[in-house]
């Protein structure tokens, strides 16, 4: 699933899939921006209690288990 968003500094890219029991997402934040990225917990995937981190700008890869 691809999602972005355009905003004044540039995109915000969202790019995940499931892998068998592992979720693979990708995230692009542009320069002078950052983003809250909102994980979902390990547990069974999307849905459950997870963890809210503020990243600058960059790529960032996320396994989730």
């Amino acid at each position: 699933m691809k999602a972005s968003y355009t905003t004044p500094y540039g995109d915000v890219v969202s790019n995940w899939k499931r892998d068998g029991g592992v979720i693979r997402w990708d995230v692009r934040v542009p320069c002078n921006a950052e983003a809250e990225v909102c994980l979902p917990s390990g547990e069974g995937g999307v849905g459950g209690p997870g963890k809210v981190v503020t990243v600058g700008s960059g790529n960032y890869h996320y396994e989730i288990k």
